[in-house]
């Protein structure tokens, strides 16, 4: 499996579904002050990388990497887009775990690309979210993260 394909992949679902305003840190409980922080303000100053993480039941891989296989040549081409890294873990029954890593240059660039892909499904008459509920595929766990090197 070609590792830049499968994180772009799954860099498509995440722009599609991607919404992101407050964060607030764990551990924190209801009787001390709420922490909350804009993710903006951290997150525009440089390289931000999308993280995924995805359940793909085994029935499901084939027409999974087929519907996107498109998406990811459409999205290596919009502006900001650095680099990818996908990595899956395959269990006993055949399913696979897939983590994906999509570098941009920005968090401005981020939410350009998730415009671009909104607008090219729509134009192709593609739902992601039924895609997604008709194969089982599950979002596991999702996050923007910048780098401790910049």
């Amino acid at each position: 499996m070609n590792k830049p394909f499968v994180t772009s992949i799954m860099l498509s679902l995440s722009l599609v579904t991607c919404a992101f305003s407050h964060a607030q840190p764990s551990g924190t409980d209801s009787s001390s002050p709420k922490k909350e922080f804009k993710m903006e303000n951290q997150i525009n100053a440089g390289q931000m990388t999308l993280i995924d993480k995805f359940f793909v039941p085994k029935t499901a891989i084939n027409e999974f990497m087929e519907r996107m296989n498109y998406n990811r040549s459409y999205i290596i081409k919009l502006p900001g887009f650095i680099k990818d890294e996908a990595f899956k873990q395959t269990d006993d029954k055949g399913n696979q775990t897939v983590i994906t890593m999509a570098t941009w240059q920005n968090m401005k660039s981020i939410d350009d690309a998730k415009i671009a892909v909104q607008a090219e499904y729509k134009r192709m008459g593609f739902n992601m979210q039924q895609f997604l509920q008709q194969n089982n595929i599950v979002l596991v766990e999702r996050g923007i993260y910048g780098s401790l090197n910049h």
